[in-house]
């Protein structure tokens, strides 16, 4: 199993839920960005040649969020911004075509030093729309005071703001994990074949914004 967390993020497991139980009909489109200032806690950043960049390191994570969502990609289509203070991709634009919807992937870490931690997925179907936004409340992701909702908004009736029971994903992760080995079950959550999937489609928009092409799966 790999550490993909936020497939056991209790907003995204929610959403993944509602996305795929019928709940929202067909599924038309997503979107998923991921912002923050440069890193501050480690020197390990400024050498993107040994982290893969925002694309590899930060992007990855809504990748592969939105994979488990829509499927196996088609191709990709991408473009983006070199960090002098890394060399690598720190600023992307990501479009992948799933054959019957598509996705967009959208942020980095070049945002300015006041920002904090910022992410969000959204996905649209024929019978509704569901929306998570999170925002720390300051630069790292573990700080409190920002903002955490998850809303529905259905073709008819009320939007909702949905209640999830929270729980710690990165113990909720290693909980799962343990209890495989426990039980001499494989694990489903968060596969190698899925974690590869997700690095193949960022290694696809790499290519992408280097060629200035689109790439195909």
């Amino acid at each position: 199993m790999m550490a993909h967390v936020l497939r056991f993020w209790p907003e995204y497991v929610e959403l993944h839920k509602l996305a795929t139980d019928g709940t929202i009909g067909q599924l038309h489109s997503g979107l998923a960005y991921r912002r923050q200032a440069f890193p501050a806690w480690s020197e390990l950043f400024s050498r993107s040649d040994l982290t893969g960049g925002a694309i590899i390191d930060m992007m990855i994570h809504d990748i592969d969020a939105l994979n488990w969502v829509f499927g196996t990609p088609v191709s990709v289509t991408a473009s983006g911004i070199r960090n002098p203070r890394s060399g690598g991709w720190d600023q992307t634009q990501i479009l992948i075509d799933y054959g019957n919807a598509s996705a967009v992937v959208d942020g980095g870490m070049m945002m300015p030093e006041t920002y904090p931690f910022t992410s969000t997925m959204q996905v649209l179907g024929s019978d509704g729309f569901v929306e998570y936004d999170f925002q720390a409340g300051g630069r790292s992701v573990e700080e409190s005071g920002g903002t955490n909702e998850l809303r529905f908004f259905p073709n008819e009736g009320d939007p909702t703001k949905l209640d999830v029971v929270q729980q710690d994903p990165y113990l909720a992760e290693i909980e799962y994990f343990v209890e495989c080995i426990r039980t001499g079950k494989p694990a489903t959550r968060a596969t190698p074949a899925a974690a590869k999937l997700a690095l193949d489609t960022a290694l696809a928009a790499r290519e992408s914004m280097e060629t200035r092409r689109t790439v195909s799966l």
